[in-house]
Order: C-alpha cells, then sequence, then structure tokens
C-alpha cells in the first residue's frame, strides 16, 4: 500500500513526501510537471509517477495501479495562474478535486487530505477569523477552493469518503518560487543569498505567516485524527506585518536589504485555529523567528553556502 501526493513535486507536496519518506512511508509524488528539482535528494525513495488531476484516466490508473491507502491532495493552480486562466482553474483545482474524491470512492482510499486556503473567506473580517466566517472570497484561487470544501464534504456526507482538509495562510519555506505569496519567501530568500529584495507591500500590513515544515505537520495532524469533528480547518500560524517579517529576517542578517512597496496586502490578518489545536492537537512549532531562522538555513545549505550563525553579522 502507498501514499499518494498530488503535486508531490511542488513547494508544499515536495516537503510532505520528504517527510512521508522520512516515516519509513512508500510515498508516490504524482505531478502533472517532469521536474523533479525540489525532490531531488529522494527519488530513490518516491516514486514520482507524471499526470494530471484534471485527467480522470490518469488519477484512477495512479491510485489503483500503486494501490494508494491515502491522499494528499496538494495538486492546484495559484492565484495569478487563476485569474489569468479562470476556466482552466476551473478545470485544475475543482475538476481535479471531484477526480480525487471520485477515485477515492471506487478505489476504497481510506483518508483524502485536502489543501485549502485562508483565501476563501470574506475580505475584512472580525479578527480573528472563525472556520464558520462567511465564505465569499474575491479571488478565482478562493472560489476554486470553497467549492473543493463543499466538494469533500458531499463526498464524506454521502459516498463515506474520509475528507479532512486545512486551510493556509501565508506559507513561506525554502524554494518557494510560484504563487501569489511567493514573495514572503523571496523576502528571506534573497537575503539569505546575499542579494536585495523589493517587497511589493506596504511595511505595516499584517498577515498571517505559516512556516512550510508547520503547514505538513498539520497536514499530517489532520490525517491522524481520530474524531475530527470540524473536517476543514484553519491553521493559523501567526500574524505579522510585513516590517515585522523583515526585522526577523534582520535579526540574523542585519545588512539584509529589504525594500517595502506601496501595495495593499489585503484579506484577513488573523485565524482563529482552536478547532484545529482542539481537535487535530495543533500547535505552531516554528514562531516567526525560528521559522526565519530555519528558511535561511536552508536557503544557504542547498545553495551549498556556509550557514549563519545567529546574532553574527553577515
Amino acid at each position: 500500500m502507498s501514499v499518494l501526493v498530488t503535486g508531490g513535486g511542488g513547494f508544499i507536496g515536495s516537503y510532505l513526501a520528504r517527510e512521508l519518506v522520512g516515516k519509513g512511508q512508500r510515498a508516490v509524488a504524482f505531478d502533472s510537471s517532469p521536474d523533479t528539482s525540489l525532490i531531488k535528494d529522494i527519488l530513490g525513495k518516491v516514486k514520482f509517477v507524471r499526470g494530471d488531476v484534471s485527467d480522470l484516466v490518469d488519477v484512477m490508473s495512479v491510485v489503483k495501479g500503486e494501490e494508494v491507502e491515502d491522499v494528499y491532495h496538494t495538486a492546484a493552480l495559484l492565484v495569478d495562474a487563476c485569474e489569468e486562466k479562470p476556466a482552466k482553474a476551473l478545470k485544475v483545482n475543482v475538476e481535479g478535486t471531484v477526480n480525487v474524491l471520485e477515485a477515492a470512492r471506487l478505489h476504497g482510499v481510506r483518508k483524502v487530505v485536502f489543501i485549502s486556503t485562508a483565501g476563501v473567506f470574506s475580505p475584512n473580517l472580525p479578527t480573528p477569523v472563525r472556520d464558520d466566517a462567511p465564505k465569499y472570497p474575491t479571488s478565482v484561487y478562493g472560489a476554486t477552493k470553497v467549492l473543493c470544501e463543499l466538494y469533500g464534504l458531499k463526498y464524506l456526507r454521502s459516498y463515506g469518503v474520509d475528507f479532512r482538509g486545512v486551510r493556509f495562510p501565508i506559507v513561506y519555506g525554502a524554494e518557494r518560487t510560484r504563487g501569489a505569496s511567493a514573495w514572503g519567501s523571496r523576502m528571506i530568500e534573497e537575503p539569505a543569498l546575499g542579494k536585495p529584495v523589493q517587497v511589493p507591500y506596504r511595511a505595516e500590513d499584517a498577515s498571517a505567516w505559516l512556516y512550510v515544515k508547520d503547514a505538513v505537520r498539520a497536514l499530517m495532524l489532520a490525517h491522524d485524527a481520530t474524531d475530527p469533528k470540524t473536517r476543514v480547518y484553519n491553521i493559523g500560524g501567526s500574524s505579522h506585518t510585513v516590517r515585522e517579517v523583515a526585522e526577523a529576517v534582520k535579526t540574523v542578517i542585519p545588512k539584509a536589504r529589504i525594500q517595502y512597496g506601496r501595495e495593499t496586502l489585503g484579506g484577513n490578518e488573523a485565524y482563529d485555529d482552536s478547532n484545529a489545536r482542539r481537535e487535530l492537537g495543533w500547535s505552531q512549532a516554528y514562531p516567526l523567528r525560528k521559522g526565519v531562522e530555519d528558511h535561511i538555513a536552508e536557503v544557504r545549505k542547498r545553495a551549498g553556502l556556509k550557514p549563519i550563525q545567529t546574532g553574527r553579522k553577515a
């Protein structure tokens, strides 16, 4: 039996696949892109299958052929791409999710764990935003994720597919190169490589931030939960202004050159993850300073650079 990670060659999917392999599980990374650079260190331990989640035949084939027991569904068209091609967003994000759910139903998959987004919520809500807050997203991406959540809950109620989901805010970490929130990773990654970085948003704009290793842990906790009543959970991370993140970078790299922009970040600043804490056992292992330090260390390690000792000038 195996565990399938759709989007297994992508940012969060690659970290998840690495964690599954580390726990001795037979992981299958399923991705439409032939690029395996993010999982090159585990290619001998993870099976890579190229396929498209929007193609039901591809999904059925990998689920049946690899004897998939559980699915972590991380594959999706990201925010900017969804805005550019809303019809494709519907096909990849929504139809792709329905294909995963249908394959799970027909082939007896035990659990489906889905990545949603804090972008499902209406903007400018009272914070921290609760799991049951109004969901009238302003982006195509957010709209597709709301629909995916509803499909997942429908498959749970009507067909017994054990569906669980987690909603992430800004997720940062090494190798985050795509998506509307990739700027958050760049403002840490570029200084780690000795480069200046221009942030598009105002210094005092705030949002919730989540380190990728915490995101992976939340996914695995959602999978392992024995009685997940809420079913789709906010994973809030912690709320910080853009300036606060930049200052965390400068505690490690005092000479970091970070310039702010004039765009408004928008969205909501904080999310109530009390249901995840109570039902999943979720807690944040990487608060901002620790997450930034680990991110910088990962970037420099992957680039073959010497580590920076915390507090030492760089």
